[in-house]
């Protein structure tokens, strides 16, 4: 009897999403490349997901017809380094009958305290799921509201950020500024509560390839010319908000070749990932601080303004990994906050 594999990424399973628009893609793995035009969402969950298949079957996934995302897929998982502690993230595969729900469960309830509820899924039936999730703590709150931020010089959405810059000395180091060239190139990154914890934007022109574009931001980062905000400088970012669903259909009904699993075929491959960019998210802690004051005069200052007002590119990684385990490329404004307020 042939059966059929269910092969499911779940992120965050207890919202609403919507499928991926004509406006946005989101991409398996890093070696994709960018369209113009158009947000681009990576996230390493599905690699997680390939890569269990991978350590289940002891070899790689391999099918009748030859996709290039199974070929993309199974690139990635070569010598994979795995992004993100294990306790931030669950991955299981195997046989329904085999008790791989079970397992799933008890992965829910062990590392997020979630009472997961499993599939009516057939006996004969194999089923993977891999669920991520990773709250960034800002170091502290960047408590100041914009309304006049207009992106790509033509729709005004709302933006938060900090107003004059962090004058407390040990939060000013917390906002650092990277190989700054002009208003339109340069990369920002955000001090986290977790000093594991990374989370950089950077307004650059992107590369054809969302591995080399990383790549090309991260080597900036690590020539070390960095700077701070100063007194005056502002900081912009816009509100983003999402929650999207991407179903890979070019595996649907596709043979495997593995002997384990020959016959069989996937039933669907989805993907859901949710992101929530805020001024908030930051849990604060109480303590003494000092203003410091230079001695300068308004009128002697320039103050700089990194508005994120053009397309950008946000990396969430932790300090020990080599490679991300979500990029976002901003493009347009689907997912800001669009406002009609005049200031």
């Amino acid at each position: 009897m042939i059966t059929k594999i269910t092969i499911i990424f779940f992120l965050l399973s207890t919202v609403s999403f919507s499928q991926t628009t004509e406006s946005t893609i989101v991409v398996p793995t890093m070696d994709s490349k960018f369209e113009k035009g158009k947000n681009l969402i990576y996230c390493s969950s599905l690699e997680l997901l390939w890569l269990k298949i991978y350590q289940s079957l002891k070899e790689k996934p391999e099918f009748q017809n030859k996709t290039q995302l199974v070929k993309n897929l199974n690139k990635a998982i070569k010598n994979y380094q795995v992004p993100l502690e294990s306790n931030y993230w669950l991955a299981e595969f195997g046989n329904v009958k085999q008790g791989v729900l079970d397992s799933i469960k008890n992965a829910y309830k062990e590392k997020f305290n979630i009472d997961w509820e499993p599939r009516d899924l057939d006996g004969d039936n194999f089923y993977g799921h891999c669920y991520l999730k990773k709250d960034i703590l800002f170091y502290s709150r960047l408590s100041d509201d914009f309304y006049n931020l207009y992106f790509n010089d033509s729709i005004k959405v709302k933006s938060f950020g900090v107003d004059g810059g962090w004058q407390n000395p040990t939060y000013k180091k917390k906002i650092k500024i990277f190989d700054y060239v002009d208003k339109d190139n340069f990369i920002v990154q955000v001090g986290c509560k977790d000093t594991l914890d990374e989370i950089f934007f950077a307004k650059v022109n992107p590369s054809n390839r969302v591995w080399l574009t990383f790549e090309n931001v991260m080597y900036r980062v690590a020539k070390g010319n960095e700077s701070y905000l100063e007194e005056f400088d502002k900081l912009k970012l816009p509100y983003l908000k999402f929650d999207i669903e991407k179903e890979y259909t070019e595996v649907t009904n596709n043979s495997f070749l593995n002997k384990e699993l020959l016959g069989s075929k996937v039933e669907f491959l989805t993907q859901k990932i949710s992101f929530d960019l805020t001024m908030d998210g930051v849990k604060i802690e109480s303590e003494a601080s000092v203003i410091i004051e230079f001695g300068l005069s308004s009128d002697q200052i320039k103050p700089k303004i990194y508005s994120f007002d053009k397309p950008f590119l946000i990396i969430v990684k932790r300090k020990t990994a080599k490679k991300p385990y979500l990029l976002f490329w901003v493009e347009n404004t689907e997912f800001m906050t669009k406002t009609g307020r005049n200031y």
